[in-house]
């Protein structure tokens, strides 16, 4: 078996490492509910590729969602990293709103940024 570097590598080692992976973007979203003063209300759901992960959260009385999106830092800027706000500029468009935004820089090769929505599709 061949990793994205075409190197060979077992199974046992894919499995393993996309494990570390996953607890990593578990703790991102940690993190970020933290750095927003969140609670986190459901499970929270992996993204395509486990690329995001996503939860319900609660502020208060008030029920927002909560995303964090990894990506290879090569890849972590201009439009690409800022389509989720720039996209609240169609306020007609039946979607979420994001309310807030972080960078959290991580120590490899991948940054996780942190978006916070609103839960309905206003």
């Amino acid at each position: 078996m061949l990793d994205r570097d075409d190197r060979q590598t077992s199974g046992a080692d894919l499995r393993e490492a996309d494990a570390r992976f996953r607890q990593w973007m578990y703790e991102n979203l940690s993190h970020a509910a933290d750095h927003f003063g969140l609670a986190v209300a459901e499970p929270a759901r992996l993204g395509w590729l486990d690329r995001s992960i996503g939860a319900p959260v609660r502020a208060g009385d008030r029920q927002l969602w909560l995303r964090v999106v990894s990506e290879d830092k090569q890849w972590t800027g201009g439009y690409f990293w800022t389509g989720n706000l720039d996209a609240n500029v169609f306020a007609q468009l039946a979607k979420p709103r994001v309310l807030d935004e972080a960078l959290r820089s991580a120590e490899s090769p991948h940054d996780a940024a942190p978006t916070l929505s609103n839960a309905d599709q206003s």
